[in-house]
């Protein structure tokens, strides 16, 4: 008996491991005749035992659902390990599943799906309790809205479409598509084209809506096209009927079940000839819907519900094109070139810039720019018989803007750093913080900085020698400048 137990509890374990979930089965025996039976035998509610009409196996919860709703005789029962499909090995081929995600418990009998651009709809058909869903794939597909099925009454939503404003929702008891807002009211019906609606795709002002067809009078399985008025504008008849369809730009998908082929193809939406097919990963793929990028297919496998993520080799779209507004800020005549720019914490734009006179080097001064005010505004910042030029510029956290350049000192014969701010809300006149007759470096050029939080500046500059160029750093703060380190210390040319 000890024994016994023990193979029973790593029996349990191993089957957790695997991710296995035991379920009881019912046999049952009923009407085939049924039109609503046979709708749930399309959609894997019920498993038909081959080779027998009428009979037929349902999982315990199913058949607890529909026994006070349709004559279900018992026949037997047995357990089975329903195991969850796993993800073939092979990446990057059409086909190929991605993810798998086991539907919340609120969806009862899962049916249509479509993708609003950022939520999931999923028709479910939950006999007199028929509602649609909408799932948040970024939370593990739960449930954030539930409303009623449209059409009141006896209803079996089916195939779900969206047009980019409005859900197309097709119910196979009414015979219509019914067209809702993104919360189920409804703004319109239209005819499905045949007896029993179920897949429903949408693309470029067309409806593609499968229909299982019924046996008297003999109207075959098809896919019917029409305008989102009802207008139909093709029909194409079907060998085996069909559970789910989606729609892009560039193809048509159709899911059929077990029964007739297990298989999702694709065909050209011009033609209807087909493009490529696949394995279903799900014995019973109810709904389709494409996001843009990928193929997503919810329904039943071994009694249990799933949506899962496809890869049908489709590249993602392509981002909106960025537009520019261009326009002339300044248009004086003068070159104004080596421009920099900065943003406050409000978003307003601070631009410094140099300008010159023609090629005459000594009228290079520094300019700033900025539209705080709501429109832009120029300053002059230098305005000397010596040239400046290269100016870099910052914005501190208190919205303090600082300026930094090289400028020629002719009292030294040398290239060197210059530094102003407008904390005061304008620019002081210009402070030279840097000096060959103390540091000894021949030149300072190309300046580039930061001001940190307790407002000391750290900046960078390279020196002109004859040779290559070296890279120093030095702070500057209350008056004060630091002795440059020379931080690249190399033959070779740095900047």
């Amino acid at each position: 008996m000890k024994i016994f137990t023990i193979f029973v509890l790593v029996f349990c374990l191993i089957s957790l491991l695997l991710g296995q979930t035991s379920q009881t089965w019912y046999r049952i025996q009923y009407d085939p005749e049924n039109i609503y039976l046979q709708i749930l035998e399309k959609a894997g509610e019920i498993e038909v035992e081959r080779g027998l009409t009428g009979i037929g196996w349902m999982t315990e919860r199913n058949y607890n659902r529909y026994v006070s709703h349709f004559q279900l005789t018992f026949i037997e029962q047995q357990s089975r390990l329903s195991v969850q499909p796993p993800l073939p090995a092979v990446p990057d081929t059409i086909g190929q599943v991605l993810a798998t995600y086991s539907l919340p418990s609120e969806v009862e009998s899962v049916r249509g799906l479509t993708y609003d651009g950022e939520f999931f709809y999923i028709a479910d058909a939950d006999i007199n309790d028929e509602k649609i869903h909408k799932l948040d794939p970024k939370n593990n597909f739960a449930v954030v809205n539930t409303f009623p099925a449209p059409g009141g009454g006896s209803a079996l939503p089916w195939g779900m479409a969206f047009d980019g404003s409005y859900l197309y929702i097709a119910d196979a008891i009414h015979d219509l598509i019914f067209k809702t807002d993104t919360s189920g009211t409804v703004v319109r019906s239209l005819p499905t084209g045949g007896p029993i609606a179920t897949g429903l795709g949408y693309r470029k002002g067309e409806l593609w809506n499968a229909d299982l067809g019924q046996y008297s009078p003999p109207i075959p399985p098809a896919i019917y096209k029409t305008d989102t008025l009802g207008s139909l504008l093709a029909t194409y008849v079907q060998s085996a009927s069909v559970n789910g369809v989606a729609a892009h730009d560039s193809a048509v998908f159709i899911s059929r079940n077990v029964l007739n082929g297990k298989d999702i193809i694709a065909f050209n939406p011009q033609t209807f000839t087909m493009l490529y097919s696949f394995t279903s990963p799900m014995d019973y793929p109810n709904g389709l819907a494409f996001d843009g990028q990928y193929l997503w297919v919810c329904g039943l496998n071994q009694g249990l519900r799933y949506i899962m993520q496809i890869d049908i080799g489709t590249k993602p779209p392509a981002p909106p094109p960025i537009s520019f507004t261009n326009f002339d800020l300044v248009a004086d005549g003068m070159f104004n070139n080596r421009f920099n720019a900065a943003f406050d914490s409000q978003g307003n734009v601070h631009i410094a810039y140099a300008n010159q006179l023609e090629t005459i080097s000594s009228t290079k001064e520094i300019m700033y720019a900025t539209n705080t005010s709501g429109v832009w505004e120029l300053t002059t910042v230098t305005n000397d018989v010596t040239p400046d030029e290269l100016p870099a510029i910052c914005v501190d956290k208190n919205d303090v803007v600082h300026l930094m350049w090289n400028g020629y000192v002719t009292s030294e014969g040398d290239i060197e750093i210059f530094y102003t701010h407008n904390a005061s809300g304008h620019f002081l006149p210009k402070i030279q913080i840097t000096s060959k007759a103390i540091d000894g470096i021949d030149g300072h050029t190309w300046p580039d900085f930061e001001v940190d939080d307790t407002g000391v500046i750290h900046f960078t500059f390279n020196d002109s020698p004859v040779g290559a160029p070296e890279v120093y750093y030095a702070t500057y703060s209350q008056g004060t400048t630091s002795m440059p380190l020379n931080i690249s210390n190399s033959t070779s040319y740095d900047t």
